[in-house]
């Protein structure tokens, strides 16, 4: 039987075959199978020689493959087990025996060190975070500039001279350098900078104190006609501003020039802070020179660290001068009696040293016509004697809204151009005379609660007691917002009547809530003052009941 000859494909499967059983084959193995397939009468020469030639190319192929995988493994675990750079902090350049050197900080250890192949002396700034090699011997590579860092922040005081500035952070007063990026002549005192403790060098400046310390207020969109009622208390305290502000030569000639304190005192919600922004605009419009008008919250400035909030006081009132160069300001303590309390309490002497840096930073003021101080708070009596002579020289009391005046905020917050149902002058009008009729009523209805003392007497509380511009300001809110929601649902357009009536009963059973035995002096001001207050009775709800309940048998 002749035999058949043997295809490329099938002696590939020979081959494949011989491998499988002899699990390894030799290169002189391999060679000598391969001459004797070649001599066989029964291997097709030619097809064998293609496929060997396409088996080669393909196996050839693989190896490279195999090595590229290779390379690809020894790098990554030569990533892997490689000793780590370290970080530092270039302070300069420094010539040495053995020439220039980069003179780096690491860990609070100096050194002078060489730096890498990839890198020059030329390319390095002070102030930048430079690699050191995991030998700590060679300065590899630049990390960033300074102004990527974090750090510390302190507060810059002032220059010494050759770059070098002083800082103070928390209690520490400190003499740093500066980095490259840093302009020592452009920091003023009080602004915030970016230090490193490492190597005693500024690396930024983060901005200026006055966005954290006081808030400037603009006052070109303020007009009298906002305030409505407490026109004696807004003619006082322009006369107290107008006569050292307007004019400072013309009241240094009638002696009349310095530092005046202006104290405006009274419950909250009353105005306070509007009226010193119209006297603001006021003295901006007859002097024809822009007026900066700062609120100042002396709590913020309090720290818990010591002397801290001695120094914050120093900046600010430094500032309060920069800013007096080219406008005229206005400066309102808000709530001085927060941190004004009397001194002598054994757990306050942080805050009593704190009380007289205020004190002297306000006798600092004597003699400036281009700043003016006015402080307000809500409890005079809890005011220290001291600081209170340097604050109310002229004590000007903000009371309560009387009826009038009351309509006259109410017509702020209700103005004409509002959506009111039917004819809308006749509505507002209605709407107006029903809120004040509701805030101002006397009959036994409308009383909100009776205070006890420890006597045997007692007083009625009204709303009329508890009212402030704030308090209307909500009632005229929350009447507009009822008369939106009952449009959107469909139960009629524009503002009516019954909306303030609503929102004028809400604000009345609110009022009511807030007055307890410990608060009811600081609320209501005619309070006698030897009697404490032991109890307080408040009228049932007047809830009416809307659910009928039936009684099984």
């Amino acid at each position: 039987m002749p035999r058949r000859r043997l295809q490329g494909e099938e002696f590939s499967e020979v081959l494949a075959a011989m491998l499988r059983h002899d699990g390894e084959v030799t290169a002189s193995g391999l060679y000598s199978y391969l001459q004797a397939a070649r001599t066989a009468e029964s291997v097709d020469h030619s097809s064998l020689d293609r496929h060997l030639v396409s088996e080669l190319a393909r196996l050839v192929s693989r190896v490279h493959e195999i090595d590229e995988r290779h390379e690809a493994m020894q790098e990554q675990i030569a990533r892997v087990t490689s000793t780590p750079w370290v970080t530092a902090r270039f302070l300069g350049v420094a010539d040495t025996a053995l020439g220039m050197r980069a003179l780096v900080v690491s860990g609070g250890a100096r050194q002078a060190l060489d730096v890498g192949p990839a890198l020059a002396l030329e390319d390095l700034d002070s102030g930048d975070e430079v690699f050191l090699s995991s030998e700590k011997n060679l300065v590899m590579a630049k990390a960033g500039a300074p102004g990527s860092a974090c750090g510390e922040t302190a507060v810059f005081e002032r220059i010494v001279g050759d770059g070098r500035v002083v800082v103070a952070h928390r209690d520490e007063t400190l003499l740093v350098t500066c980095a490259a990026g840093v302009d020592p002549a452009a920091l003023k005192p009080g602004q915030k900078v970016l230090w490193d403790r490492n190597s005693n060098m500024v690396l930024e400046a983060t901005g200026h104190e006055e966005s954290e310390r006081f808030v400037r207020v603009s006052v070109d969109d303020v007009d009298a006609k906002m305030l409505g009622g407490q026109r004696d208390a807004l003619e006082r305290l322009l006369n107290a501003l107008a006569s050292r502000l307007l004019d400072p030569e013309l009241s240094a000639r009638y002696g009349v020039s310095g530092r005046r304190g202006v104290l405006l005192s009274g419950p909250p919600g009353v105005g306070k802070t509007l009226l010193c922004r119209i006297a603001a605009a006021e003295i901006q419009r007859r002097s024809a020179r822009p007026c900066s008008f700062v609120i100042l919250r002396p709590a913020e400035l309090e720290s818990v660290y010591v002397s801290e909030s001695e120094r914050n006081v120093r900046a600010v009132f430094d500032r309060l001068r920069e800013l007096a160069e080219t406008t005229t300001v206005v400066v309102m303590l808000d709530e001085v009696d927060s941190i004004a309390r009397t001194r002598g309490n054994h757990n306050a002497h942080h805050s009593d040293k704190t009380l007289t840096a205020w004190m002297a930073a306000l006798d600092g003021h004597t003699g400036r016509g281009d700043i003016a101080i006015v402080a307000t708070c809500n409890a005079k009596h809890l005011i220290d004697p001291a600081m209170l002579e340097r604050i109310s020289e002229v004590d000007i009391h903000v009371p309560r809204p009387g009826r009038e005046a009351a309509r006259e905020i109410f017509a702020v917050h209700l103005p004409g151009n509002l959506y009111y149902a039917g004819e809308a002058a006749g509505t507002r009008q209605a709407m107006i005379d029903a809120a004040v009729a509701m805030l101002y009523e006397s009959e036994s209805a409308a009383r909100l609660c009776t205070l006890h003392f420890r006597d045997g007497t007692n007083r009625q509380v009204y709303a009329r007691d508890l009212a402030s511009g704030r308090l209307i300001e909500q009632i005229c809110v929350s009447a507009r917002e009822k008369a939106l929601v009952r449009h959107l649902a469909g139960c009629g357009e524009g503002m009516e009547v019954r909306d303030v009536q609503q929102a004028a009963e809400d604000a009345r059973s609110r009022l009511a809530s807030q007055v307890t035995v410990r608060n009811a002096r600081d609320l209501i001001a005619d309070l006698p003052e030897d009697v404490d207050v032991v109890r307080i009775d408040r009228p049932p709800s007047g809830v009416k009941r809307r659910f009928r309940y039936l009684r099984a048998a």
